[in-house]
């Protein structure tokens, strides 16, 4: 069997958990939307040309970015179709609230009120796609390309935390008295999913979604490059993390192609 097809074994190999994200985000997804379960990330390690890693890297990670994108898009879409029959009739069915009330909920926008402008504007902040670019850089960037012990290990391509003991693995340099372990995911979808959940949710990218929506607002499509600009908590590193992220869009010319 030839390394490709190494490849494509891999990718038919399924399983349907889905796993904790950094901060327990929950995952609650449409079962006829879900990609194919990817159980384990495959050996990106046995290829000697950088060239070929790196396009074997994104064609593999590329769909699921693409599926979780497809989500979003459809939900991003039915939110404004209810905002706009609010504003219209001035009341939704039990049944579009009670979902409204969960994407609020998933996307920490605590309790949803229709008759808040502000509600809607914020829920379609968060509920927005993120840019192929910057996934696949971030992949590529915490986890070296596939090949890091957290990836091969643990299916965690992005760093993903967790706070609960058992939960992952626990890093060899942990500082004394902190509690945090690496994530384990049961497979790379999971580490997916929780990751573009993570940036759209989590109060310390403001920033991020912020520019999402300003670019929207001025007639822009979001890119990677530009929205690495919300990165700065996401690593310790703070603005050289976000130097480091853009230089690996624009050397892999990832704008150019992904978006």
């Amino acid at each position: 069997m030839n390394r490709i097809c190494a490849i494509s074994f891999l990718l038919i190999i399924s399983c349907a958990h889905f796993g904790e994200a950094r901060q327990k985000e929950e995952v609650s997804l449409d079962s006829a939307l879900i990609a194919p379960r990817i159980y384990k990330l495959p050996d990106f390690s046995i290829y000697r040309n950088v060239k070929e890693k790196k396009k074997l890297f994104f064609d593999f990670l590329l769909p699921m970015v693409k599926e979780e994108n497809a989500k979003l898009e459809r939900d991003h879409k039915r939110i404004k179709n209810l905002s706009d029959a609010y504003q219209k009739q001035g009341s939704l069915a039990a049944k579009e609230m009670q979902w409204l009330s969960k994407m609020a909920k998933r996307f920490r926008l605590g309790p949803f009120t229709a008759k808040s402008k502000a509600t809607w504007s914020e829920l379609l902040n968060k509920v927005d796609v993120i840019p192929e670019a910057l996934f696949l850089a971030q992949a590529a960037n915490e986890s070296a390309w596939g090949t890091s012990k957290f990836a091969r290990v643990a299916n965690n391509l992005f760093g993903q935390w967790c706070f609960t003991t058992g939960c992952g693995i626990v890093p060899v340099r942990r500082i004394k008295g902190e509690t945090h372990e690496v994530q384990k995911f049961t497979t790379v979808n999971d580490a997916v999913a929780t990751y573009v959940l993570h940036l759209n949710s989590h109060p310390v990218y403001q920033k991020l979604r912020d520019e999402r929506r300003r670019l929207r607002e001025a007639g822009k499509a979001p890119t990677g490059y530009a929205l690495a600009v919300g990165l700065e908590k996401y690593s310790a590193r703070g603005a050289e993390y976000v130097k480091e992220i853009r230089s690996m869009i624009t050397f892999n010319k990832l704008d150019d192609t992904t978006n």
